[in-house]
């Protein structure tokens, strides 16, 4: 019986194949040049488009394109073309990881690319991208990639130059440009000028569905003559708890009755 510390000869014999099946990979695999990735852009997989943003709140498949995006080994194993075996990247929009990332590689191509998973989160405006090799090797995009705000307000004013004592109708659309829903929508008035509104006070509303418009009109009573600058400002949050605003401006001149 074989000692604690001492192996079997078949165990040896095994040891001692297995070293030489490794020799034998080694001669047929060789580390190629691992050029440091090279970022051409990153898009929103969306059919057969692929747009260099999102609206904010939604998810996303990415595309990262460009040169250096695949590292590892090529391996002859004789019956073909070699064998590539990669290395994992990771890839950041703004702050937030790119998940589920992996190559793709397509025969001749002259340009290489990543595809993962972006979840929603990212704040309205401009993202760099980041792209770390397996080797350690960086790369970024500034602005590379856009997070659009979906809330859009517009509207009308019936009458902009209602007498005082009078009043006048402001009507406006409320839209959801995207694909996730609006919650925590408030809507509150404000102006500024020598004139006078009997403004409405804030407004909480019901969330708004993915694409839809809401509509809404106020009544106004305008008190006192002179020029009033009337804003109309709504405050929406969306998945991922990243919160949107959008306002909208009209200029009143209340006259004498």
């Amino acid at each position: 019986m074989p000692r604690l510390n001492e192996a079997p000869v078949g165990t040896l014999r095994a040891k001692a194949a297995l070293v030489l099946s490794l020799a034998a990979a080694a001669a047929a695999c060789t580390e190629t040049a691992l050029a440091p990735p090279v970022l051409e852009e990153v898009c929103a997989l969306e059919g057969d488009d692929c747009p260099s943003g999102v609206f904010a709140g939604e998810e996303a498949i990415l595309v990262i394109r460009g040169s250096g995006l695949f590292q590892g080994f090529s391996c002859d194993l004789g019956d073909g073309d070699p064998l590539p075996l990669a290395g994992a990247f990771a890839a950041w929009v703004g702050e937030r990881p790119v998940e589920r990332l992996v190559p793709e590689v397509y025969a001749g191509a002259k340009t290489e690319a990543l595809r993962g998973y972006l979840a929603p989160g990212l704040r309205v405006g401009l993202h760099s991208l980041r792209v770390r090799a397996p080797s350690g090797q960086a790369a970024s995009l500034s602005d590379a990639f856009m997070v659009a705000n979906p809330l859009s307000l517009d509207g009308a004013v019936s009458d902009p130059y209602p007498p005082e004592g009078g009043a006048l109708v402001l009507s406006i659309s409320i839209r959801n440009l995207g694909r996730a829903l609006l919650g925590e929508l408030r809507l509150s008035f404000s102006e500024s000028g020598g004139g006078d509104l009997d403004l409405p006070g804030v407004q909480a509303l019901e969330p708004l569905s993915a694409l839809g418009t809401r509509t809404l009109s106020f009544e106004i009573p305008a008190r006192r003559q002179g020029r009033v600058d009337l804003t109309l400002f709504i405050q929406a949050e969306v998945a991922g708890a990243v919160p949107l605003e959008a306002e909208a401006q009209w200029r009143i001149q209340v006259t004498a009755p």
